[in-house]
């Protein structure tokens, strides 16, 4: 009688766990968002009030979507202030990953660094 308890509770924990692990693996699929060629994203930096004014040096990161730069197109960042161009420095903080094929690994730029 002992055994059979034992075996019911192992299906029942099995039969518990295994829709579970249907929705884990649902959960990992990649995101489907499409690469961006070409785009142009508003920014705005406002300071805190205990920031005295004039000119400051200002870093902050930049998302992009996986596939829509890579780290050779860093050059074709541009920051555009009343439609002048602004002098930048822009590089990678950091590459995208690919979670299941390391081969795909640092092929684009997940959050560029512009300065």
């Amino acid at each position: 009688m002992r055994r059979n308890l034992k075996g019911s509770m192992k299906r029942l924990i099995g039969a518990a766990i295994a829709p579970m692990a249907a929705t884990v693996v649902d959960a990992a699929a990649p995101f489907p968002a499409p690469p961006v060629t070409s785009s142009s994203i508003p920014v705005s930096l406002c300071p805190t009030e205990n920031l005295a004014a004039g000119p400051r040096l200002v870093t902050f990161g930049l998302p992009f979507p996986r596939g829509s730069l890579t780290q050779a197109g860093l050059i074709t960042v541009r920051l555009l202030r009343s439609n002048v161009e602004v002098p930048i420095h822009v590089d990678q903080l950091a590459p995208r990953r690919h979670r299941y094929d390391a081969a795909l690994d640092g092929a684009s730029v997940r959050i560029a660094r512009i300065q």
